[in-house]
């Protein structure tokens, strides 16, 4: 592929990436009660960090039919940049909101660990930034050991966590769980996510199951 096309791809991505959440924001503007309206921006702010979350499950399986059209985006677009914007747009929306109880502690937990999995991917995506920033080459170099497939397994499933509990976060929250159009989306959203690896886990589980049964 030649840089050009390259740009192309990721330039696709970024519309894609960039149109995949509209339809929750546009749900939750339209249902919300008129005094949340002001927080707007880092409701919408959420949903993008959330959907961005999805969308990675979701490549993370590597649909044929995805690299058979507009192909895959790259490491660095899927990764290194999006967990970039997932940390920026995350900051944000936890400074400019406030929560309570269950909606306060899941949304806590979600923002640790969306930082945690932001850092891991920068260091280990962004190669342009890591070069010139003598304290990441250092702690590149420490977890190199650790870049593994079996690594990659549990980034994966460390991603899934911070969704399920971002998940029980948005759920919580009462002004929002109000809005049947946008809970509505947004469970049908995060099943879609979440299908090619539901798929694939049945898939062990069942290759497991009839390896057990011809011992």
């Amino acid at each position: 592929m030649t840089k050009s096309q390259g740009f192309i791809k990721n330039f696709m991505w970024a519309i894609i990436l960039f149109a995949l959440p509209l339809p929750l924001t546009f749900a939750v503007s339209n249902g919300i009660d008129p005094y949340y309206q002001a927080s707007m921006l880092p409701i919408n702010l959420g949903i993008y960090a959330y959907v961005w979350m999805l969308a990675a499950i979701f490549l993370a399986s590597r649909p044929q039919w995805i690299e058979n059209t507009i192909g895959l985006p790259s490491k660095f677009m899927k990764n290194g940049l999006a967990a970039t914007m997932a940390l920026v747009i995350v900051e944000l929306h936890a400074t400019g909101l406030q929560a309570l109880g269950l909606a306060a502690v899941s949304g806590q937990a979600a923002f640790m660990m969306v930082n945690g999995l932001a850092a891991y991917a920068i260091i280990f995506a962004v190669a342009w930034l890591v070069k010139r920033v003598p304290a990441l080459q250092f702690v590149k170099k420490a977890f190199a050991p650790f870049q593994s497939a079996k690594a990659a397994t549990w980034i994966n499933g460390a991603v899934a966590a911070t969704v399920a509990v971002t998940f029980v976060h948005v759920a919580s929250i009462s002004y929002i769980n109000a809005i049947p159009a946008f809970m509505f989306l947004f469970v049908a959203y995060t099943l879609v996510g979440f299908a090619p690896a539901a798929r694939s886990l049945v898939a062990r589980i069942a290759q497991s199951r009839e390896a057990k049964a011809t011992k």
